[in-house]
């Protein structure tokens, strides 16, 4: 009787757990792609696949369903699909900091998506599509503190004196040169240089 009442007073609460359930369905539904999820403050927070640049190949339709979850703060794909159209749906993680993700699709035009994404801090990007123009657009990020941006050229290093927040900056694999490295004195916050 008494378990009876208590239920009876539980559910006459009128709580709504279907987006729970939902939100619990998708975080399964993700994990049986391989994603690794992690948890913060009881929400999930990272989502990430094996090694960041390598692994598999996710669509922009992808991308869509792991937005639907909107607490991520941490996206780590590794190589995909996505397109320019696919990286608007980053617009739907307010507190997305941390972006990792390699694609052949991604131009210049996609970047301009990223930086409408205001707390991003981090991002290690593997676009060969993309030039020092897209460089420019991600200026426009003053959060971004850890950059790594595999095509970078001598041309984006005139762009980072633009990088108020930059501490660590990774030009591996990159088309830089001797010719652009005086650009890095003008950088006054830079910490860490990965050549």
């Amino acid at each position: 009787m008494t378990r009876f009442f208590a239920l009876a007073v539980f559910l006459s609460m009128g709580i709504d757990f279907s987006g729970i359930h939902a939100q619990e369905t998708l975080v399964d539904r993700l994990r049986k792609k391989g994603a690794v999820i992690r948890f913060k403050d009881g929400e999930p927070a990272e989502i990430s696949y094996g090694t960041i640049f390598g692994g598999g190949k996710f669509s922009d339709a992808y991308l869509k369903e792991i937005c639907q979850i909107q607490t991520w703060r941490e996206v780590l794909l590794g190589t995909t699909q996505i397109t320019n159209d696919g990286l608007k749906e980053l617009w739907n993680l307010p507190n997305l900091q941390v972006l990792a993700f390699g694609s052949d699709e991604v131009t210049d035009e996609g970047l301009k998506h990223l930086a409408k994404s205001k707390r991003l801090r981090e991002l290690r990007l593997r676009l060969p599509k993309t030039t020092h123009e897209g460089f420019k657009f991600l200026a426009d990020l003053e959060t971004i503190e850890n950059l790594e941006f595999g095509v970078c050229s001598d041309a984006c290093l005139r762009e980072l004196p633009r990088y108020r927040a930059l501490k660590f900056l990774s030009l591996s694999r990159t088309k830089v040169t001797d010719d652009g490295m005086p650009a890095l004195a003008e950088v006054k916050t830079l910490e860490k240089l990965h050549l």
